[in-house]
């Protein structure tokens, strides 16, 4: 059964129908209401191009919040490219740096997104740091640079590990569905953890 609803929004309120849409489908996926391919229905895109877009809508795919984020990093840093992209407001314990060296930053940007060839380039100037990097591409540059590299499946596998947050495989699928590559292993693992 589909329900109709028609909502009587004031004037003031500067939202497309798909932006309606969108926030709609994505706070009843948070909420547990809808699975992700229902809601991306809802929405009326494709269930990857729903999780991908979760993040602009203020709705984390992992289901976790900032705060919780938090417990694992006293600090995190991200440059400006990287805050452009992520388009929201950021929470106080994440602080906006840029590297000092902006030929190497335009160096990598021949080779990378701005966002990840800044985060590389002010990871460079940060001995001891970690950097967050999920694009192949990029993982790839910033090991052969010499830098200590993790994801988002690492980040999901240290939160797991330390309590803070469960990986259920529903998660799991979602994240393999999205095209987060992992090894059968590394699937199993999680699926262990979680």
């Amino acid at each position: 059964m589909i329900a109709t609803v028609e909502l009587n929004l004031p004037d003031s309120v500067k939202l497309s129908d798909f932006d309606i849409r969108m926030t709609l489908a994505a706070k009843l996926y948070e909420m547990g209401t809808l699975s992700g391919g229902q809601a991306a229905d809802l929405a009326g895109v494709s269930k990857r191009a729903f999780l991908e877009s979760l993040g602009k809508y203020g709705v984390s795919i992992f289901g976790y919040t900032a705060e919780e984020l938090e417990k694992l990093f006293s600090e995190l840093w991200i440059t400006k490219e990287v805050n452009e992209e992520y388009g929201l407001a950021v929470p106080p314990f994440i602080s906006i740096h840029e590297p000092i060296d902006l030929q190497r930053q335009e160096a990598l940007m021949s080779l990378l997104d701005p966002g990840e060839a800044s985060s590389i380039a002010l990871a460079l100037e940060n001995s001891g740091c970690q950097i967050i990097i999920d694009e192949k591409k990029g993982r790839r540059i910033a090991l052969e640079l010499g830098l200590d590299v993790t994801g988002t499946l690492g980040l999901l596998i240290e939160a797991t590990s330390k309590g803070f947050i469960q990986a259920n495989r529903s998660l799991i699928d979602e994240l393999d569905y999205c095209g987060f590559r992992m090894s059968a292993e590394l699937k199993a693992k999680l699926y262990k953890d979680g």
